[in-house]
């Protein structure tokens, strides 16, 4: 999502000065009247996106962005590196963050961290147990795939996984294993593998054990 930060400039700087974003916009104000929007809420293939980090710093700089945060799915593993290709754009101010999902009724809610310290041993801990969930719950999904006759195995989604960049470290999800049902045959488009079987409500859908939003709030 793209959000206009040009028109209140004063505002954001007031608002953030006290707050874990404030060093991110702190003194931006010139740069920012160049740079009209800012978008905290990324992906990358560190987690379910299908560019890597460096790619995602390069698309922001030619949208002309000027504030973006990495926020992939329960991982940090991107950081560094988005933060890297980020300080060879003078004209983009990164800003490390994470997205992770929280219980709340009736079914859940996403929360991101901006500004965060990746090297907390709190983060790590909360992070690990989230992968820990996902982890846990993809073999669940296979199953249920396997008894609707759609032969899909974990080998192929690590091979899925891969295919989006070589040599990363992913945390696997539903995204990989989408997109293994559409490279075997089984969906038209990883959106054809969410719609039919893989998002709440799909047949072949399994829920992951998720904290409360205090708890998630806490860990961040």
């Amino acid at each position: 999502m793209l959000t206009p930060s040009a028109k209140r400039p004063n505002n954001i700087h007031q608002f953030t000065a006290d707050r874990a974003l404030g060093p991110f916009f702190r003194n931006r104000r010139a740069s920012m009247t160049d740079r009209r929007f800012v978008d905290l809420h990324t992906h990358s293939t560190a987690s379910d996106g299908t560019l890597s980090p460096t790619e995602v710093v390069a698309l922001a700089d030619a949208a002309n962005l000027a504030v973006f945060a990495l926020t992939d799915h329960d991982t940090t593993s991107g950081l560094a590196e988005a933060r890297a290709a980020a300080a060879a754009r003078p004209g983009l101010r990164f800003v490390p963050g994470v997205e992770v999902s929280a219980r709340y009724s009736p079914g859940m809610m996403h929360i991101l961290g901006l500004g965060i310290d990746e090297t907390s041993e709190a983060l790590r801990k909360l992070l690990a147990g989230f992968i820990d969930a996902r982890d846990q719950r993809n073999p669940k999904i296979l199953n249920k795939l396997h008894d609707l006759g759609i032969d899909v195995g974990m080998e192929d989604v690590l091979a899925a996984a891969e295919s989006f960049e070589p040599g990363r470290a992913h945390v696997i999800g539903r995204m990989h294993i989408a997109e293994a049902m559409r490279v075997k045959g089984h969906a038209a488009s990883i959106r054809d593998a969410f719609t039919r079987y893989l998002s709440n409500g799909g047949i072949a859908y399994v829920d992951k054990e998720r904290l409360e939003p205090q708890e998630v709030i806490q860990g961040i």
